[in-house]
């Protein structure tokens, strides 16, 4: 069975759970902006001031940025299917994007795009995750 199909909900689903984490991080409310754990690590790593490795992380991070690499993330997985319906029309049946995300190409084996499972692989502590689908 192609596993594609279930790498791609898999996937998406992280996505929203880390979106609406972030969305929620967003709505709450600080006194001042700069209360907002993130960017309170973020402004003393600029002024040179001592911050432990997990504070300077938390500063390299925002809710905002969250969300822009969460679109970006995406709108890439439509990239990798909008190339390989490029490579499938030149070398292979011709099958569209769509029908490469469904897992109906012929062209496409078991295997899959090994671009996704890359992608999918990010999150092999999630429970729902499948061993089949590393790499």
């Amino acid at each position: 069975m192609n596993q594609i199909p279930d790498m791609i909900a898999f996937y998406r689903a992280r996505l929203d759970e880390e979106a609406a984490v972030a969305r929620k991080a967003l709505r709450m409310k600080f006194d001042l902006p700069s209360d907002a754990p993130w960017e309170r690590a973020r402004l003393m790593t600029e002024r040179g001031m001592y911050v432990s490795p997990h504070d300077r992380h938390m500063g390299a991070q925002s809710p905002a940025r969250t969300l822009k690499r969460i679109e970006a993330e995406r709108r890439l997985l439509d990239e990798i299917f909008a190339y390989e319906a490029k490579i499938d029309g030149e070398w292979g049946c011709g099958c569209d994007a769509e029908r490469i995300a469904a897992g109906l190409c012929p062209d496409v084996g078991e295997d899959g795009i090994r671009a996704l499972r890359l992608k999918v692989e990010v999150f092999d502590d999630h429970p729902d995750f499948q061993e089949s689908w590393r790499p």
